[in-house]
């Protein structure tokens, strides 16, 4: 079922990015509020508000602020499947009784003909090829297995079909650390990228990952600012000192790193 407090847009209404995620981790909204995807103050839960603090590490970070979105963010739409989680079922047990309700995400992909659909759990991929029949008018035919996005244990896939891509990852809570997250940005760059959908604002993941690893040298920061301040070595120390916390914050082994400016 989609979410209806998510706007259709041209950019989701056909050729978009469908997220499916299970009803249990999606939290309602307050009636009458609507806007795109990734919007902050349109929460929809945890689980899918990690997800989109995932695509920074990707290097493709969402816009988080209303009225300043791009038709990136306004490509995606979000459904839940199936409508109601099967009772008595766990684990791998779920997945052949979620097929049974194949027709449900059918009639979403009717609607919506989504380029890429990304599962929030493995499972829902698995029940959708399970039933891959019911969906040969509107995604085709899986074109391959599924190729890992990662090495980790955790396991995520991409897939093509004759019509759409889809992608299975973990669901988002405790077990998907940022290592984990970092390790899928190279697969999920070349999902986006194959698919067309890939902004022009995107970098480099593993800028972000660098960044995190640039170390300032104490003394000759402190030289630097001496000479060009025309100050004595004791003032120099002092200034580089009142720069902890608003430039710079000492790691674990004292050395100063640079802080990261916050994005919407």
């Amino acid at each position: 079922m989609l979410l209806t407090d998510i706007l259709t847009t041209k950019e989701n209404k056909s050729g978009g990015i469908l997220i499916t995620i299970a009803p249990d981790f999606v939290q309602a909204v307050q009636a009458g509020r609507r806007s795109f995807f990734s919007d902050k103050t349109l929460s929809h839960g945890t689980a899918l508000d990690l997800f989109c603090s995932w695509f920074e590490f990707w290097g493709i970070p969402l816009v988080r602020r209303a009225g300043t979105e791009t038709a990136f963010e306004r490509s995606f739409c979000v459904a839940t499947w199936p409508e109601v989680m099967p009772e008595n079922s766990h684990g791998p047990q779920l997945i052949p009784k979620i097929a049974e309700h194949a027709s449900e995400l059918n009639a979403v992909f009717a609607e919506r003909k989504p380029k890429l659909v990304i599962f929030l759990s493995c499972y829902l991929w698995q029940a959708m090829n399970v039933a891959k029949g019911v969906f040969s008018q509107t995604a085709g035919i899986p074109l391959e297995a599924g190729r890992r996005l990662t090495d980790k244990r955790l396991a995520a896939y991409a897939q093509r079909w004759s019509t759409l891509m889809t992608v299975a990852l973990p669901l988002p809570g405790k077990n998907t650390t940022k290592e984990y997250v970092c390790s899928l940005a190279g697969g999920m760059q070349s999902v986006f990228r194959e698919t067309a959908l890939l902004p022009k604002s995107s970098s480099d993941p593993l800028l972000v990952a660098a960044a995190k690893m640039l170390v300032f040298d104490r003394t000759t920061s402190i030289d630097s600012i001496r000479v060009h301040l025309h100050v004595d070595k004791k003032r120099a120390e002092s200034l580089f000192d009142a720069l902890e916390n608003r430039v710079y914050r000492l790691d674990e082994a004292g050395n100063p790193r640079a802080i990261r400016k916050q994005t919407d």
